[in-house]
C-alpha cells in the first residue's frame, strides 16, 4: 500500500461513494464511467484493455478482474508500477513554490539523464502532479516537464484505497 510521509497540510482522499483517483489528470474520463459500465456489464468476464489509462478513472470505475493498462506517458506507467511494488513515498509534500521549482528541476535532470525509473523520480512525479497547475502533465520539446506551480491552499494526498490496490494487483502495465 502506498503511503506518503512528511505531508504538510494533509487531506486524505479516502474513498466515499466513488473511489478517489491516485493522480490528478486534466481530461480524465471519469464522466464516461456510468456510460461504459452499462456496456461493460456484458463483458466483465473479459480483460479490460485501456490504451490511455491516465488517472485510472475508467479502470477504477469498472473494477475488472483482469486489466491491461497503458499510457503514452512513461512516467504515469512508472508511477503505477511502483505502486504495484508497494511504494512508500518519503518526499516532503510541502505546498511551496520554491520547493516545487526545485523538485521540477531535479525531475527534469533525472529524466534528461535517463534515470526515469527510480523511486526518487516517481516521488517527484507524484509531488509535481499534486502541486502543479490544474493536474496538467505537460512536457516541452526537449522533454522537460514544464507545468507551473499550482495555487492550492492545501495539497490533496491520495491515500491508496483497497479498490486501487485490487486493480493494481489485477492489472498489467
Amino acid at each position: 500500500m502506498a503511503m506518503i510521509k512528511n505531508a504538510a497540510c494533509f487531506k486524505s482522499d479516502f474513498p466515499s461513494k466513488i473511489t478517489k483517483l491516485p493522480l490528478k489528470w486534466a481530461g480524465g474520463k471519469r464522466w464516461l464511467v456510468p456510460h461504459l459500465s452499462i456496456l461493460w456489464e456484458r463483458h466483465k468476464h473479459r480483460r479490460l484493455v485501456e490504451p490511455l489509462c491516465g488517472d485510472l478513472a475508467v479502470a477504477l470505475g469498472l473494477m475488472p478482474e483482469k486489466a491491461l493498462l497503458n499510457d503514452i506517458n512513461r512516467h504515469v506507467i512508472n508511477f503505477y508500477q511502483w505502486l504495484q511494488k508497494g511504494l512508500i513515498a518519503e518526499i516532503a509534500m510541502e505546498n511551496d513554490q520554491d520547493l516545487y521549482y526545485k523538485h521540477r528541476d531535479e525531475f527534469n535532470s533525472l529524466i534528461a539523464n535517463d534515470i526515469a525509473d527510480t523511486k526518487r523520480t516517481v516521488e517527484l512525479f507524484y509531488y509535481l502532479n499534486r502541486t502543479g497547475y490544474n493536474g496538467l502533465c505537460r512536457f516541452n520539446r526537449k522533454g522537460g516537464f514544464n507545468v507551473p506551480f499550482g495555487r492550492y491552499s492545501c495539497i490533496k494526498i491520495c491515500v491508496i484505497s483497497l479498490n486501487i490496490v485490487i486493480l493494481l494487483l489485477a492489472g498489467n502495465f
